[in-house]
């Protein structure tokens, strides 16, 4: 579930569109949240693609010019369990891009509290997709 905050405050079960919420909210955030949709560790029903599904109903629920706050973790891409997914920041991008949201910015925090902003070059990401983990706080514009 996520708590989408402006006027209103609601709970949705993200897994599942909305279509009536679609381009509903200006921001939205999702902190640690989106990592273990579709591993079935909630009680939800296990979806390989429950991480994507997830992304793209987040997207969907942005009005354009829409905020999407997201933090994760990230480097090596795996499934840790049925706890959490660890994502390769490249293909996060990708798969937000793909449904019409763009990188802003992206802060990363590493064990022992180091706090870094991460340009969000090629060599960047993929430097980022070696580490064994950190968090990554992404920040998405919608544009479409």
């Amino acid at each position: 579930y996520i708590s989408v905050t402006g006027v209103q405050t609601c709970a949705l079960p993200i897994l599942q569109p909305v279509p009536r919420l679609r381009d509903y909210c200006d921001s939205l955030s999702c902190l640690h949240a989106l990592e273990p949709f579709g591993l079935g560790r909630y009680g939800d029903p296990i979806d390989e693609r429950g991480f994507e599904r997830g992304l793209a109903n987040l997207a969907a629920l942005l009005k354009p010019r829409g905020v999407l706050y997201l933090s994760v973790p990230v480097g090596v891409a795996r499934v840790e369990f049925n706890g959490q997914r660890i994502s390769d920041p490249r293909v996060l991008v990708a798969l937000a891009r793909a449904h019409g949201l763009a990188l802003r910015d992206l802060t990363v925090v590493r064990r022992g509290s180091e706090v870094d902003s991460v340009d969000a070059s090629e060599a960047r990401l993929s430097e980022l997709a070696r580490e064994r983990y950190a968090l990554g706080i992404f920040t998405f514009d919608k544009i479409a």
